[in-house]
């Protein structure tokens, strides 16, 4: 799941611009993929 993967990044990362960076990144990348979906299969 993306949340394990946020989560392992965000433990890597040590200070909080950074955690705050990957989870906003990761947030809008599920968005953008879901938004993807939602149209390649509305279309077909």
């Amino acid at each position: 799941m993306l949340v394990k993967k946020v989560k392992q990044y965000v433990n890597l990362s040590e200070s909080w611009d950074m955690k705050l960076l990957v989870v906003i990144f990761f947030l809008v990348m599920e968005d953008i993929l879901n938004g993807i979906y939602k149209e390649m299969f509305w279309k077909f």
